[in-house]
């Protein structure tokens, strides 16, 4: 295919990252490390598509994989080498814990992913374009390094007199507020202020 045929498709093509004229490397990983990714990634999975690709897992080119469902966003490292883009996270869970392997093979191609194992390989169908509005959900705010050593010290004597009873779990906790920390095991009570 000539080059200025390959620059016109491009040039036409909106919102998605740009494609090499080389083939995509494929990525050697750890099938469980895979899984592992994919199960902390599918906290912000819904069964139901609640907003468009809100049941897909994104494969990112920053070496992340995100999932957001209007109401939980995750976002995971990953490897570095990933195309962008959309994958059926319930799917793509499914075929992956059914293979043996202990290490598989990803390729990304055109508009799939391709997991090879040992002597199998199964494809799920991908989108290069990604309509989740992860970018838009607001950045986490800074927290500091260190809680005060006041604070941690409170945190320490409270521990020391929770309990050990998990049938009463309400004495196995420390409860913090903004004005004070507080603990009981129902013989003994600690409780320091805060301020």
């Amino acid at each position: 295919m000539p080059a200025v045929t390959q620059t016109t498709k491009t040039a036409a093509v909106v919102n998605q990252p740009p494609k090499t004229a080389q083939a995509q490397t494929p990525l050697k990983v750890k099938r469980r490390d895979l899984l592992t990714r994919l199960g902390i990634s599918s906290l912000g999975l819904s069964d139901k598509e609640t907003i468009e690709q809100s049941n897909c897992v994104v494969f990112h080119a920053d070496g992340h994989l995100y999932t957001f469902n209007d109401e939980v966003m995750t976002k995971v490292p990953a490897w570095p080498g990933m195309q962008t883009c959309a994958v059926d996270g319930g799917v793509l869970t499914k075929m992956l814990a059914k293979l043996p392997d202990e290490e598989v093979t990803i390729r990304f191609r055109a508009s799939e992913i391709a997991i090879q194992g040992n002597g199998r390989e199964f494809t799920v169908g991908s989108v290069s374009e990604i309509a989740l509005p992860f970018a838009q959900v607001p950045q986490r705010k800074a927290r500091p390094e260190s809680l005060p050593e006041a604070m941690l010290l409170h945190l320490l004597s409270a521990a020391r007199h929770c309990g050990t009873d998990d049938t009463q779990p309400m004495t196995t906790c420390v409860q913090v507020s903004p004005d004070c920390c507080e603990a009981a095991d129902g013989l003994r009570m600690y409780r320091a202020d805060c301020k």
